[in-house]
């Protein structure tokens, strides 16, 4: 693809009696241009400030996905899989932010500033699944029991430069540079029981249960380069934020027809 979009895959499966090997693996590599522009105007005590903003971005990055497991026939209607999935993602991001301030039609220049944003991004996750399945002879009757590991984490680092200047060229303070950091981590169980029996010509029902636990922490910090070079951390702008999360669910349904 174009801009650059570049993918591959490639499957084994191998298989012997009553038992099957299978693993996948992808990768991917993209480029991801951007352009956003906007127009702004402010009435205020009859005059009209305004804004225009041009933001330009590029994102390039890289995936990789492997999944391997096995399937266990009990017989030929009934399976077992156990599975593990691994992704790995980064990427890098830059970006160009420039504001323009004016006063009034006559576009009296306000101010100018410049402001970029450079980040590196890395985020993997992982998935362990255990899955049966239970066929019967009726077409649509079958039992699904699902147990699920969710392991995720992602780092993004980020440096924010900002140069401000004043109508005429010069400088309307010194050249700040700030770095985000934010560290977010997410783990979740997830159990879930689906049944569905037909009846009838044209009926059904269905039931179900399902349960997940999660918890997630994500941990955010502003700091600014000082006169020494040195980044100190911004107190007002550091967050430490956990949250936790049950959910407990069941479902039935019974459907059917009757003539039209």
């Amino acid at each position: 693809g174009y801009p650059t979009n570049l993918g591959a895959a490639a499957n084994l499966n191998y298989r012997r009696r009553n038992l099957i090997f299978f693993i996948t693996y992808t990768a991917s590599i993209r480029n991801t241009p951007g352009r956003r522009d906007l127009y702004q105007e402010l009435y205020r005590n009859d005059s009209t400030f305004i804004t225009e903003q041009t933001f330009v971005h590029n994102l390039k990055g890289w995936n990789n996905s492997a999944r391997a497991g096995l399937d266990y026939f009990f017989s030929p209607t009934s399976v077992l899989t156990g599975a593990y999935t691994y992704r790995l993602s980064k990427g890098k991001r830059f970006s160009d932010l420039r504001y323009y301030d004016y006063v009034q039609t006559t576009r009296n220049q306000l101010g100018y500033t410049f402001r970029t944003q450079d980040e590196d991004e890395t985020e993997p996750n992982s998935e362990y699944v255990l899955s049966y399945r239970k066929t019967f002879a009726r077409k649509g009757h079958e039992l699904v029991a699902d147990i699920r590991l969710l392991d995720n984490w992602e780092n993004s680092d980020q440096l924010f430069g900002q140069q401000d200047y004043l109508p005429n060229g010069q400088f309307a303070r010194p050249y700040s540079l700030q770095r985000s950091v934010n560290y977010e981590t997410e783990k979740q169980w997830l159990f879930q029981l689906d049944y569905v029996h037909p009846f009838g010509k044209e009926g059904k029902w269905e039931a179900g249960l399902r349960t997940s636990f999660r918890d997630m922490v994500n941990d955010f910090v502003l700091s600014e380069r000082q006169e020494n070079n040195q980044f100190v951390s911004i107190p007002e702008f550091t967050n430490y934020f956990i949250y936790n999360e049950q959910i407990h669910a069941a479902y039935g349904i019974i459907g059917n027809k009757s003539g039209r």
